[in-house]
């Protein structure tokens, strides 16, 4: 097998020019007179036949973005060109994240199965059942497919103009077929994701790989035709390409099968073994854990972990399905399929619009609920939080709506999405668009709270000092707020040291965290989008509780104003001071039922207290605890603060570093000072 590598120290990413923006640009101006669904299958598939093929070796994946980026503009396109053309790309419109553009994929199973062929055929028969208008779109479905092979016909030319004999077959092969091997089908998989990459799409995810790539490579194995090396050497290809995208490509190892057997095998473990050898923030991995899953793969997950990448991510799957099934009417086979993408995000694979989501700044309504008691002092702790609900309510649905609007504004007649309609199960069948109705399940929409723990850390401290004590008045808490706490450390310092923090397994606060969680899911689950699909409430910031932090005033905790607020559904940092055991017993107390589509903890360990085979054990225990007890997802730093303060003096020295950031990780010095800080605050635990 010939090993395709690349140079890690220079991703392609970071080049220049993006040569699609270009290509599309000039397209649009061809296509300019035709209906929006033809017209955009159009311009896909004129940006696909300007890639120029890659083939570089027998055995070795095709495909690359060096083939649309690069540092040189090609011979005859001018600077004022390519701007121009980016002008001309801007004003056409498209889809964006925030409006269901990227955050998906495709049905990768059925396709592998089917072959583009088999798609190609589906697409013939429904416009024998469907209205002439809906065999508009099929005709652009269609363009999308031949369009595809076409791609994929390209490179098996070249191939064979280089005598390179084997591959050629194989490209020719899955160009129309069914995947025939393990290498073709790691190949058809790739060369997919690279054909979303060309239409400007981010963060699309390869979903449940060790699943749907097995039976290719069991049955290569039985019959000699590749052995492990040759199959780990795929793999490893394919996380170089991934690495090379600079995408965030979420891949979910092991988990329960559809039929509900344990889904973990050998290419599971192979998938975490790339990982922990390429030593990139790219894929992103996450991991999924049920009672059953076998020890061997909680102690293959830690040994990647504890490398200090932050991958995988582990998640305790049974709240998941259990939820898609009760609040979405997902069949419970689904469910058991369900993956990530982007960072947490949770999507049934290939069967539903592209995920979205956006941010909520729960404490802020918070501090609206404390200004308003100037108004009238609420008698009871009770009737506070009843102000707190209203603000909450008011903010959801003020959120939602706006959210709902955004999404009416681009209605799917004029804003298609093709080809991936072309290959997400249910839009062939109906010869309607992913984002008109198509697709076999509805869109997610997630609205991230932000700052879980600085409320329940506040709300603790009113109910202990304003009302159990009665040591501080509502008069008095306003006005240092306002005043930020000016002169008033020592009453800052009491509201931060002496009331109890959520992180240290107190139940006091904790039951707290449980019933604000509870609220805004529970009402959030009941909200629906004005152009068809469902909104859920995930516990997750990604790096917002920094920005929005900045937009908030100081809070009840001690917080002062204008600093960050706490990280998604983790204890305020620096708070959580009684160790892992207390964090985990905090964190497991919430009810996360309402919570599908996803939540992210982030929690981080002294790197040297877990060497070894003994260490390795006592981190089995932390996973093994968060299945117990329904924590839903876990993520962990290894890295100790001495080496990220070395590396913030000296980067040049430390530019591989690598640290779990929220629902990713990232080279430490590439990230800003903000973000730096916020990782450097994070309570390091050890067992």
């Amino acid at each position: 097998m010939t090993e395709c590598r690349v140079d890690i120290q220079k991703p392609v990413f970071e080049r220049r020019y993006n040569m699609t923006f270009y290509w599309r640009a000039s397209a649009f101006q061809k296509y300019g007179e035709y209906s929006p669904a033809k017209f955009r299958a159009c311009v896909f598939s004129e940006v696909l036949e300007n890639i120029e093929p890659d083939v570089c070796g027998e055995n070795c994946l095709c495909g690359s973005i060096t083939s649309y980026m690069s540092d040189i503009l090609p011979t005859g396109i001018k600077d004022e060109d390519y701007e121009r053309a980016i002008e001309i790309h801007s004003a056409i419109g498209q889809r964006s994240f925030g409006t269901g553009w990227d955050h998906t994929l495709a049905d990768l199973p059925v396709i592998l199965d089917q072959g583009i062929g088999g798609f190609i055929k589906r697409v013939e028969e429904s416009k024998t059942k469907n209205h002439i208008a809906r065999n508009n779109y099929l005709d652009a479905l269609m363009i999308t497919l031949q369009a595809f092979s076409g791609f994929i016909v390209r490179f098996a030319d070249d191939a064979r103009n280089k005598e390179f004999s084997k591959l050629a077959d194989d490209l020719q092969n899955i160009s129309v077929n069914p995947a025939g091997s393990f290498f073709q089908a790691v190949q058809l998989v790739w060369l997919i994701q690279l054909a979303f990459n060309s239409e400007g799409r981010h963060h699309m995810a390869l979903g449940r790989l060790d699943q749907y790539l097995y039976p290719f490579y069991k049955s290569d194995i039985e019959n000699g035709v590749i052995n492990r090396d040759d199959a780990y050497k795929i793999i490893y290809a394919l996380w170089e390409k991934i690495h090379e995208s600079g995408d965030i490509v979420n891949i979910c190892l092991g988990g329960i099968t559809p039929t509900g057997s344990c889904g973990v095998n050998e290419l599971s473990y192979m998938c975490l073994e790339a990982t922990k050898e390429l030593k990139s923030i790219h894929p992103n991995i996450s991991a999924r854990l049920n009672s059953n899953t076998p020890e061997k793969f909680h102690k293959a997950c830690w040994d990647v972990i504890r490398t200090g990448i932050g991958f995988p991510a582990l998640f305790s799957e049974d709240i998941t399905i259990n939820g898609l099934v009760k609040f979405v009417g997902v069949p419970l086979e689904a469910a058991r399929d369900y993956c990530m993408v982007g960072c947490i995000e949770t999507v049934i694979p290939g069967r539903q619009p592209a995920w979205s989501d956006s941010r909520l700044n729960i404490a802020s309504s918070l501090v609206r609920a404390v200004a308003k008691t100037s108004e009238k002092i609420p008698e009871t702790f009770d009737d506070f939080v009843d102000m707190f609900k209203f603000e909450i309510s008011a903010d959801l649905k003020k959120h939602a709506d706006y959210i709902s609007d955004k999404f009416a504004s681009m209605p799917a007649e004029d804003y298609p999405d093709v080809f991936l309609s072309a290959l997400v199960r249910g839009c062939i069948e109906k010869g309607m668009d992913v984002n008109a109705g198509g697709s076999e399940f509805p869109r997610f929409h997630g609205i991230g709270a932000v700052g879980l723990a600085t409320v329940a850390d506040s709300l603790a401290a009113i109910k202990h000092f304003v009302y159990d004590t009665g040591k501080l008045s509502f008069n008095k808490l306003r006005n240092v707020l306002d005043a930020n706490f000016e002169n008033n450390e020592n009453l800052r310092l009491m509201l931060e040291k002496n009331a109890p923090k959520y992180g240290n397994s107190m139940c006091y606060v904790d039951k707290i965290a449980a019933m604000v969680v509870n609220l805004v899911s529970k009402e959030c689950c009941d909200l629906r989008m004005k152009a068809g699909g469902r909104f859920f409430i995930l516990m997750a910031a990604n790096v917002s509780n920094i920005q929005l932090g900045a937009q908030t005033m100081a809070t009840p905790d001690g917080r002062h104003a204008w600093e960050p607020l706490s990280d998604a559904a983790s204890p305020s940092f620096g708070k959580d001071m009684h160790g892992p055991t207390a964090f985990l017993g905090s964190v497991a107390v919430p009810d996360y039922e309402y919570n599908i589509a996803g939540n992210v903890i982030n929690m981080k360990f002294q790197p040297g207290d877990f060497k070894g085979e003994e260490g390795l054990n006592r981190l089995v225990t932390v996973s093994k605890v968060m299945v117990d007890q329904q924590i839903p997802e876990l993520q962990f730093n290894f890295t100790g603060n001495e080496i990220l303060e070395a590396a913030r003096q000296d980067p040049e020295k430390y530019q591989n570093l690598i640290v779990r950031v929220s629902g990713f990780s990232d080279y430490f010095v590439r990230m800003s000072p903000e973000i730096q800080n916020d990782v450097i605050r994070r309570t390091a635990h050890t067992l």
